[in-house]
């Protein structure tokens, strides 16, 4: 069996030993003991997700030939400045050698055509899509991101001008699914480019080792209780009218309630036995107040300054790639469905398909009375998830994204058997719903 990615103390070596050495097929937790002291985890670089903005080598500036150009193309640049609603940015073409000026609005045409004549050089007007002022106030507010918390905006170091192409190029140290999106969201995709240059300053990607608010689905989480264990959270969730307040994971990442740390830092909590499901004699317990075993799950209450957002990691154990979240199943599992799992240790693995549904299942190795109850078992192929997967994403893909379809549990030992709890079953014992 392959290790965790997390070092261990040489006692709890032995506990997952003894794990290895139950019965083949046998599942068992998921969940990964606490480490005396984490290894570094090395973030690479995902395959790039622009979110549809260009992706360039750099702004594009003008390039004066002379002296005598030099100081036309400073003029346009100031008259420019002066008419911020109706000019764009002049562009000195080095193909032509002339100077041309551009308008972005009728009235600016008509202001450019009168100005030519007191520019000492060879002059063209452009029709452009932006004006100076809407590129320049989008350079400049690129530069407060950081400030408002925007994921990842401290990758941002750069913000230039492409007189080229009349547009804003944003250079961000490392690439960021999620912070391209918000870009995009925020300035459409013609406005602005961005180059990426891993030379300049900047922080480090989100990933699944290292997410931070808002938080995705299948990042690693560490509940804060006697046990200890390392985990993986699996979908935002939304309770009330408050939008991404809370996670699922696996109750038996945290089953005696408490507080739970996602990258060092403590950003929710857990109910113990009202939001919870598991006791480590008995395995799976009801939800106070309810008669129907659930499987495996807890919920997660983010505290104040916290969120969660409807995307999942996808890809490597390192990755920092995302899919979004765009709907769950509104029904439990059925025979032959096909999911696939995200989890911080070993990554994205499948397809599984749904061999049993509905089933209790004895943990073994975990003690005498130790059962969950009420989950669905499927099986795979190598590469099989690992100790630390725990409350992992089990979902389908669909056009756009992916749907949400349960939390992982257990897996086998020597195959690749998982054990999850239906999405469907989670939404009907506990608070709130799927953040799609």
């Amino acid at each position: 069996m392959a290790s965790s990615n997390l070092a261990r103390r040489r006692p709890l070596l032995a506990f997952a030993l003894a794990i290895a050495l139950v019965v083949p097929g046998s599942p068992a937790l998921a969940s990964g003991p606490r480490s005396g002291a984490a290894d570094p985890v090395g973030v690479t670089t995902p395959e790039m997700d622009s979110a549809g903005i260009a992706v360039v080598a750099g702004a594009v500036q003008s390039e004066p030939t002379s002296e005598e150009q030099a100081q036309a193309w400073s003029d346009a640049l100031v008259f420019a400045e002066e008419h911020p609603d109706d000019v764009g940015y002049p562009y000195v073409n080095p193909e032509t050698g002339t100077l041309e000026l551009s308008s972005a609005s009728a009235k600016g045409a008509e202001l450019l055509n009168n100005e030519r004549s007191t520019l000492k050089t060879t002059t063209t007007i452009r029709a452009v899509k932006f004006s100076f002022g809407k590129l320049e106030g989008i350079k400049h507010e690129v530069t407060t991101l950081r400030a408002e918390e925007v994921p990842d905006a401290d990758l941002i170091y750069m913000t230039a001008p492409d007189h080229e192409s009349n547009r804003i190029v944003i250079t961000v140290k490392e690439p960021s699914d999620r912070l391209f999106k918000e870009l995009a969201g925020r300035y459409g995709t013609d406005a602005i480019a961005v180059q990426v240059d891993r030379d300049g300053p900047g922080g480090s990607p989100a990933s699944r080792h290292a997410d931070y608010s808002p938080f995705y689905g299948g990042a690693t989480i560490f509940g804060v209780d006697d046990h200890g264990h390392y985990c993986t959270d699996s979908f935002a969730w939304a309770i009330g009218s408050q939008q991404g307040n809370a996670l699922l994971t696996a109750a038996h990442c945290a089953p005696l309630g408490g507080p739970v740390q996602v990258s060092g830092l403590t950003v929710g909590d857990v109910s113990n036995i009202y939001e919870e499901n598991w006791n480590d004699q008995n395995g799976t317990t009801y939800y106070s107040g309810q008669s129907v075993y659930r499987g495996d799950v807890a919920l997660i209450r983010l505290r104040s300054g916290s969120t969660s957002a409807p995307f999942i990691y996808r890809g490597g154990s390192n990755s920092g790639t995302a899919s979004q979240v765009i709907s769950r199943y509104g029904r439990y599992s059925a025979l032959n469905d096909k999911f696939y799992l995200g989890g911080q240790t070993t990554g994205e693995t499948g397809p599984y398909t749904v061999k049993d549904v509905g089933i209790d299942w004895w943990y073994s190795n975990q003690g005498p009375n130790v059962w969950v109850r009420n989950v669905s078992r499927a099986n795979g192929s190598a590469p099989c998830m690992d100790l630390g997967d725990s409350g992992g994403s089990i979902f389908a893909t669909v056009t756009g994204g992916v749907k949400a379809a349960g939390t992982l549990s257990g897996y086998g030992i020597s195959t690749c058997v998982i054990l999850f709890t239906d999405i469907y079953r989670t939404y009907l014992g506990l608070p709130g719903d799927i953040l799609d």
